[in-house]
């Protein structure tokens, strides 16, 4: 059984004979600087001898935040990318949902300490990985989960709250 494509061969050439991706993508300069940035410290090897954890904050501030435009601000009271999100015991590099300032304290008394994201809602587990890491190879960690089983039981406990 063949498979059809998503798209018509002949729609996708007449579309991308048109398409200028600098008129549909705002501040495209601004953003076009930025891959090619991360491009540059790809090329140069310089992300290569960096540890995974180094980049994480960078990388999502710049890919999540500036290019796709998720608010990652907290000073405006509401945002949508946070990172080193704690789900039950563990911890995912981020998280992609609605996040807001409580407008009390929300002290825990059972955890002894503040639940600022009693009220979050979760909609994406980022789980960041060293560039050239197998995606679905078994990892040198205590449960030898691969990095996609992990988000998928991050997501799976990420819905309980």
């Amino acid at each position: 059984m063949s498979q059809q494509p998503l798209f018509s061969p002949n729609f996708l050439k007449n579309r991308l004979q048109t398409f200028r991706l600098e008129e549909q993508v705002t501040d495209f300069e601004r953003k076009k600087k930025i891959i090619d940035d991360w491009i540059n410290g790809f090329k140069t090897g310089a992300f290569f001898k960096k540890k995974e954890t180094t980049l994480d904050a960078d990388f999502m501030n710049d890919i999540f935040g500036e290019l796709l435009e998720y608010e990652y601000h907290i000073s405006k009271g509401r945002w949508n990318l946070e990172k080193k999100f704690s789900i039950g015991e563990k911890e995912a590099d981020g998280v992609l949902g609605y996040f807001a300032s409580p407008e009390q304290d929300l002290f825990d008394t059972q955890k002894g300490k503040r639940d600022l994201f009693r009220n979050a809602v979760v909609r994406a587990i980022l789980e960041l990985k060293k560039t050239r890491t197998d995606l679905d190879k078994k990892q040198n960690r205590l449960d030898r989960l691969t990095p996609v089983e992990q988000a998928f039981n991050y997501a799976n406990k990420a819905g309980e709250s």
